[in-house]
């Protein structure tokens, strides 16, 4: 068997929705067994690598990191130091993740699924803000 990795970058829906269709497709394959050669069909395996971008708030870091590191009842944050992320986070163009953040400063507890799940934060990018002129001068770009 041969391995291709790939990014993929949209909608959740339509990603999910390609997935899907991908999932679904049947590729010949020769199968030996004890010698004897058979021709048969398999199924695409697509397995999950994910790079998620979350857009939120800036004034709402803690508590989105606290969410999605699964770390909302901790004082702590741990960064991630492994060097691939420090290669993403330049081909990203994003900085690191402050170390100095107090994840349970005046933030209501959430809780959502992360069972054998892991995640990684590693970078964060800030948006600019709408320039002069504009209604919503001042105002950050989502």
């Amino acid at each position: 068997m041969a391995h291709l990795y790939m990014l993929t970058r949209g909608n959740k829906g339509n990603v999910d929705h390609y997935i899907h269709d991908l999932q679904c497709q049947m590729f010949k394959h020769k199968l030996l067994i004890d010698g004897k050669e058979y021709n048969t069909n398999v199924q695409l395996g697509v397995r999950p690598i994910q790079l998620w971008e979350v857009v939120f708030p800036k004034e709402t870091l803690k508590e989105v990191l606290a969410v999605t590191s699964g770390k909302s009842n901790s004082n702590e944050f741990e960064e991630n130091t492994n060097p691939r992320f420090s290669i993403l986070r330049k081909a990203l163009r994003c900085k690191k993740i402050p170390k100095d953040l107090d994840l349970k400063d005046n933030m209501d507890i959430r809780t959502i699924f992360n069972e054998h799940i892991a995640v990684y934060p590693f970078g964060i990018k800030e948006d600019g803000v709408w320039g002069k002129g504009s209604k919503f001068e001042g105002t950050e770009l989502l």
